[in-house]
């Protein structure tokens, strides 16, 4: 877990390195460069998986973003996605949603924080709720989302 909770510390340090460059401060376009620098792989419980970690800066909050896939197993135990989503988010004030891309999942788990880094809840519509190990998890349904490409 050490090597894992390194590689975490310096995503987060990546994605806040590349706020400025992340929508909605930036064209799409541009935040589309830095993927591949946002982007790990990491083995764990058995699984090969990548996480996409990323932070938008909005006026008064900021949007943390993380998406879990992988490309040799085409779904991933919830377990294992929110125990990743509480290391990189915490556990406190989580949306969760599922987007299919070809024949495999994306997990996208996200937080908004205040100026002071407070979790807010999400304002998302369509949304239900999810109880897992204790915590309160908001479920966003994916056809809010637009298809991803």
């Amino acid at each position: 877990m050490e090597n894992i909770q390194k590689k975490i510390e310096e995503m987060a340090l990546i994605a806040e390195a590349c706020i400025p460059l992340t929508v909605p401060l930036a064209p799409e376009h541009l935040e589309n460069y830095t993927i591949d620098i946002k982007t790990k792989k990491f083995f764990i419980d058995g699984y090969e998986l990548f996480c996409y970690y990323s932070i938008s800066e909005f006026k008064n909050y900021k949007l943390k973003n993380l998406q879990i896939y992988s490309d040799s197993s085409s779904v991933l135990p919830f377990s294992l996605t929110f125990k990743l989503a509480s290391v990189f988010l915490g556990k406190k004030e989580l949306a969760y949603l599922e987007v299919k891309k070809d024949k495999s999942k994306n997990y996208v788990w996200t937080s908004v924080v205040d100026e002071d880094g407070i979790p807010k809840k999400c304002s998302a519509d369509k949304t239900g709720k999810i109880y897992f190990r204790d915590n309160e998890i908001t479920y966003v349904d994916a056809s809010v989302i637009p298809p991803i490409d």
